[in-house]
């Protein structure tokens, strides 16, 4: 009898808890509903009245679109089937294809550059080659888009490009599509058979790596560059994380475990997401040895992850301008109508100090600051000549190696290279082998200085928006003369007519009587 009453208590507590839950379920419900018939009569009466036959595909995206748009999260976004296979593309980095690098020039399809040791550069395609016909078919007035769609395809066919050569030799050339790596580890020059070379200054042994984002082959080629750079016996390393966007948050914590022993990595949390914490280990420490990291305003997200976990535990110094900001996790989640997905911001990213990375509204601190004594700012004048000097470099040529005996100094790469964040981080690193000292070689107080230059580039801004209301301001003036001048003519040419009227009717009028 007890035993009876006891389940009926039981069972009374949970029809309570039911029922006390039924008003909130309905609740919800019936505000789905009522938000879905708003939708579905919208789109009924666009459908049956508009005017012209609608996109219902595009209505569709654009209703997605916008209702995304109401949280102003530039990283919460819908993605159609084809750019969710953009998508992927990106974050695996591998597609398949003949590994070159496409552009237009002067409205033409030119290879920017093949891709090291790709079928493309194997096959004799050249940096400057102008792509004439693909499979047959002219490029004329093809966009670089396009270009990718017919060039790219399963992996073992065959694709045949009409190249016209710097030369000027035209040449057929059929190449067979393979799975392609894109390289996210670079070095600092090329050597001559075109493999990057990780030695910045061979004299003092200094190893340079330059990530570009983080991707799936990215931790295993990070590796290869460092096992690469051991072969040599360096002593120290530059790791160079400016203009590097992210990518995805398990090559982040692999390869910061790679230069951790022990201490935590990153966290994240959210408002329906419990805390998650990676920590180090020792299982894959390459080595103890001295690290610069170089970041600036646009190193986010994955970047900000690996520059932050080690400069909270003390194993590398931080140099150049605060990071971007970008600590939002995103999840992508396949819509169950197979029409694409949507990615979806989930938690936030947490340093090892318990600092959020991601820039807020109306925030004073984001994303990474250098160490103090380590701020280096760079004008847009010495980063737009910078990054020209990079593209450049990451061009395969037939000279590749040539520069192999030009002695690198903190000085050379403030003159040769327009480049004063790694000329600080070359000159840090060699006070660091040289005195066990790491040198200061920049600002401090990097709250402040982050503002500073935060109000420099709006004054740039300004200025660029000021100079083209004046280039708009002088093509007005320019087409108020002409308008004026033709306007004189018009009345000139009216006037004509009217004079030669009067003539003829003062010729008619009888002579005066004398």
């Amino acid at each position: 009898m007890q035993r009876l009453k006891l389940e009926f208590v039981i069972f009374a507590v949970l029809v309570g808890i039911f029922l006390g839950r039924i008003p909130d379920t309905l609740a919800l419900r019936s505000n789905a509903y009522d938000f879905f018939d708003t939708l579905v009569d919208v789109r009924s009466e666009l459908v049956r009245n508009y005017v012209e036959e609608p996109d219902q595909n595009k209505m569709l995206e654009g209703a997605l679109e916008g209702m995304i748009g109401t949280l102003k999260d530039p990283f919460t976004d819908y993605l159609s089937p084809e750019h969710l296979e953009q998508f992927d593309k990106q974050t695996r980095a591998q597609f398949s294809g003949i590994g070159a690098e496409i552009g237009t020039e002067n409205d033409q399809l030119q290879i920017v550059s093949p891709l090291e040791d790709s079928p493309a550069f194997k096959a004799g395609v050249m940096a400057g080659d102008i792509i004439m016909e693909i499979n047959g078919k002219s490029t004329e007035g093809m966009n670089a888009t396009e270009a990718v769609k017919l060039i790219t395809g399963p992996e073992g066919t065959e694709v045949t490009l009409k190249l016209r050569h710097l030369s000027g030799e035209i040449e057929d050339i059929t190449i067979t599509r393979q799975r392609i790596e894109i390289q996210t580890v670079k070095g600092f020059s090329r050597e001559k058979d075109h493999h990057w070379n990780f030695m910045i200054d061979p004299a003092h042994k200094v190893g340079y790596i330059r990530l570009t984002q983080f991707s799936d082959p990215s931790a295993a080629a990070l590796l290869g560059a460092i096992n690469e750079l051991k072969s040599q016996d360096f002593k120290g390393l530059i790791l160079d994380l400016r203009y590097n966007p992210g990518g995805l948050l398990s090559q982040a914590v692999e390869i910061s475990d790679m230069f951790l022993s022990s201490g935590r990595i990153v966290s994240t949390k959210g408002r329906n997401s419990p805390e998650r914490v990676e920590n180090a280990s020792d299982a894959h420490d390459v080595g103890d040895f001295p690290i610069v990291v170089l970041v600036n305003e646009f190193s986010a997200s994955a970047a900000e992850i690996l520059s932050g976990a080690l400069k909270d535990n003390d194993r590398a110094v931080i140099v150049g301008t605060r990071s971007f900001g970008k600590g939002s996790v995103q999840q992508v989640m396949a819509l169950e109508s197979g029409k694409g997905a949507i990615k979806v911001t989930t938690a936030y990213y947490y340093l090892p100090s318990g600092r959020n990375i991601h820039r807020r509204e109306g925030a004073d601190t984001w994303g990474v600051d250098p160490n103090d004594g380590f701020y280096v700012p760079m004008t847009f004048e010495q980063e737009r000549e910078m990054n020209k000097i990079r593209r450049d470099s990451d061009i395969l040529r037939l000279n590749d190696g040539d520069d192999s005996d030009t002695q690198v100094t903190p000085q050379w790469l403030r003159d040769k290279r327009a480049d004063p964040q790694l000329a600080a981080g070359l000159e840090t690193m060699l006070a660091k082998l040289n005195d066990g000292q790491w040198k200061k070689v920049g600002k401090s107080n990097a709250t402040l200085l982050t503002f500073l230059t935060e109000k420099a580039n709006l004054e740039r801004r300004r200025e660029l928006m000021q100079e083209s209301i004046e280039a708009v301001s002088k093509k007005i003036n320019e087409l108020e003369a002409k308008i004026s001048e033709e306007g004189n003519g018009a009345d000139k040419k009216a006037d004509k007519p009217a004079d030669k009227k009067a003539d003829a009717e003062k010729q008619a009028e009888p002579a005066e009587a004398k």
